[in-house]
C-alpha cells in the first residue's frame, strides 16, 4: 500500500490508495468484535497477518518522515497518512490481544512445538513483538490522533515532520529498531513461557 510513497506522494491515486487502506483497517475495528477475532480458528494466520502489515504501515510510515521526501509532501497526503497510521495503531492493539489472548490454545501450543515451520517461526515472532517494550510506537503518541484537537496536518507536522531534519536519528527509532528486533532479528531460543 505504501510502496509508491517515494513517487507518488502528491497524486490523488496515491491518497485515494491511503485512503481505502484507511477504510478497510476501519472496517475490521468497527466489524470484529474482541470475540469474533479471538474465535478465528485458523492458526491464527489471518490475526497475524492483519497485526504484521499494521506494523508494517506505522513502521513505512515513521521510516519515510526521516526521507527527504517527506518534505515534499503536501496537506493531503500528510492528512491521509495520519488517518491510515491511526486506524493501523487501533488494529495492532486490537488484533494484538486476540493473538495474546489464543496464545495458549491447543492448535497454536501444538503449531508452536514445530519450531521448524515457517508458520511457528511467524507466530514466535508476532508474540515476541506485541509483548516487547517498545511493540507500540509510544513516542508518536498516535492515540490522540483522533482527539480532535489539532489538524491531521498539524499532527503530522508536530510528530513526523521535524524527522527530515534529523535524518541521522532514524537508526535510534525505539518503534522501528523493536520491529526489526522481534521480526528479523535471530531467535538463540524459544522462550515458550510465551504460551503458558
Amino acid at each position: 500500500m505504501l510502496d509508491d510513497i517515494r513517487t507518488m506522494h502528491g497524486s490523488d491515486w496515491f491518497t485515494s490508495k491511503v485512503d481505502q487502506t484507511t477504510i478497510s483497517l476501519d472496517y475490521i475495528i468497527d466489524g470484529y468484535s474482541d470475540e469474533k477475532l479471538v474465535s478465528i480458528d485458523n492458526g491464527n494466520k489471518w490475526l497475524r497477518i492483519v497485526y504484521l502489515r499494521a506494523v508494517k504501515i506505522i513502521y513505512t510510515v515513521i521510516e519515510i518522515s526521516y526521507t527527504d521526501t517527506a518534505k515534499l509532501f503536501n496537506a493531503r497526503t500528510k492528512c491521509a497518512l495520519i488517518r491510515v497510521v491511526e486506524a493501523a495503531h487501533q488494529i495492532q492493539l486490537k488484533v494484538g490481544r486476540a493473538i495474546w489472548a489464543t496464545r495458549n490454545t491447543p492448535h497454536i501450543r501444538e503449531l508452536m512445538m514445530d519450531e521448524e515451520s515457517d508458520d511457528a517461526e511467524h507466530m514466535y515472532r508476532t508474540l515476541r513483538h506485541i509483548i516487547s517494550d517498545e511493540s507500540i510506537a509510544y513516542d508518536y503518541n498516535i492515540y490522540s490522533y483522533n482527539d480532535g484537537e489539532y489538524s491531521d496536518e498539524e499532527t503530522w507536522d508536530y510528530y513526523f515532520g521535524v524527522h527530515t531534519d534529523y535524518q541521522e536519528y532514524s537508526d535510534t527509532d525505539r518503534f522501528m529498531n523493536q520491529v526489526d528486533a522481534c521480526m528479523e532479528g535471530p531467535i538463540r531460543h524459544w522462550n515458550m513461557r510465551m504460551l503458558e
